[in-house]
């Protein structure tokens, strides 16, 4: 199967999935620990989940891993084919909710699709999209929809996005909007008067929007910057937050080349956030870099850990997975005060997993770069843990 067709159809509230038998992509794990980590295949993820609600578990995030798979017979080249499956991020709950996992082929072309799960009470969780990519070489890089890139270059497949039905029952709204588009920010200004708010923001560029009923945030706009590298993205924050913007979330064009942040503007907000941004390559310099911050009250943005790469094409003219993980940080008073980076699927993860969740660690985040997965982790201040409680 050539990496462009792995996803085909869309799939929305499949309810059945909550009931079907665990896929067989799914990695073995401790019915004990408070967090779950499970990699599946696109075709598994949903049966991965329904073994998971089974046991008392419940989704709380949706990531990406990078997979080599051999070629197909029909694929020019040689070696291997490296693309993306989704992983599942579950939380032991005695609050059972109904979830399903959208398996969406071109997410510009169904907003419709995405209409019809909100008017049935299933609502998009925010920044819970994960986009699922190929490299087979080359580099293609595009706007609006799926990258459909020629034999060697690197695509969208698709999308996996994480849905929960909503009790009481309520109705939302989806908009899907196309960032590359020259008039991106009139349309942007419509929207927002029609109240509809953001949700995540994806490769290859493209930005999710919801309304509903219940809204009364004061976001007055949205501002969308685009940089290459580390210090191109800090330098623009710097500038936005002196017109009095916020970041919402982060995510990255379709190489990963291209860092995309979404920045809000809330009305009557006088607050100015500083925001910090760095590029980090391994598990020890992120978790050195979000200590570093955090001891000076940075706290990682919405989204803020996204894997990129720092050249378009390595010395063999090929367009490689993202190696080096983007961390952008906001001095908006520390969520945590120490953090733990993982080694995600390691054969002692679990017993460490536990004993750090067991020592007043949570769950943060999931990264997948190429060779590598990082789980984050972070000990939750004082004043955010007596908020929960």
């Amino acid at each position: 199967m050539e990496p462009a067709e792995r996803i085909v159809t869309l799939i929305l509230l499949l309810f059945a999935a909550l009931v079907a038998p665990a896929g067989a992509g799914q990695k073995p794990t401790s019915a004990d620990s408070p967090i779950h980590l499970i990699s599946c295949s696109i075709e598994k993820v949903n049966q991965c989940l329904a073994q998971e609600s089974a046991s008392g578990y419940v989704a709380i995030h949706i990531a990406a891993t990078v997979i080599d798979r051999p070629r197909s017979t029909g694929s020019p080249g040689f070696g291997l084919v490296s693309s993306e499956d989704p992983v599942l991020v579950t939380r032991k709950s005695n609050v059972p909710k109904r979830q399903t996992v959208a398996i969406i082929d071109d997410l510009a072309k169904r907003e419709t699709q995405l209409n019809q799960a909100g008017a049935a009470g299933m609502r998009l969780l925010p920044n819970q999209i994960a986009v699922l990519r190929s490299w087979t070489g080359g580099v293609s890089e595009g706007g609006f929809g799926v990258v459909r890139s020629s034999p060697g270059g690197v695509s969208v497949d698709g999308y996996a996005a994480l849905f929960e039905e909503v009790t009481p029952s309520a109705r939302f709204g989806y908009r899907v909007v196309d960032v590359a588009d020259k008039a991106v920010s009139e349309k942007l200004k419509r929207l927002v008067s029609e109240g509809y708010r953001s949700v995540a923001i994806v490769a290859p560029a493209i930005l999710v929007m919801e309304r509903r009923a219940e809204d009364v945030s004061t976001i007055d706009e949205y501002r969308i910057l685009k940089g290459v590298d580390a210090q191109h993205v800090g330098s623009e924050l710097t500038k936005a937050t002196v017109d009095g913007f916020r970041v919402v979330t982060t995510g990255a064009s379709t190489t990963g080349l291209l860092t995309l942040v979404l920045l809000e503007h809330v009305a009557d907000d006088k607050g100015k956030i500083e925001y910090q941004v760095f590029s980090s390559h391994g598990a020890r310099e992120l978790e050195r870099q979000l200590n570093e911050t955090a001891q000076r009250g940075y706290s990682p943005v919405s989204g803020g850990i996204l894997p990129i790469i720092t050249r378009e094409r390595n010395d063999r003219g090929m367009t490689t997975p993202p190696q080096r993980v983007e961390l952008i940080v906001g001095r908006t008073g520390p969520k945590h005060t120490a953090f733990k980076v993982l080694n995600a699927f390691g054969r002692d993860l679990q017993p460490t997993l536990d004993a750090a969740l067991g020592d007043g660690y949570e769950f943060v985040e999931f990264v997948g770069v190429m060779n590598e997965n990082f789980v984050i982790l972070g000990h939750q201040a004082q004043s955010s843990a007596a908020g929960k409680n």
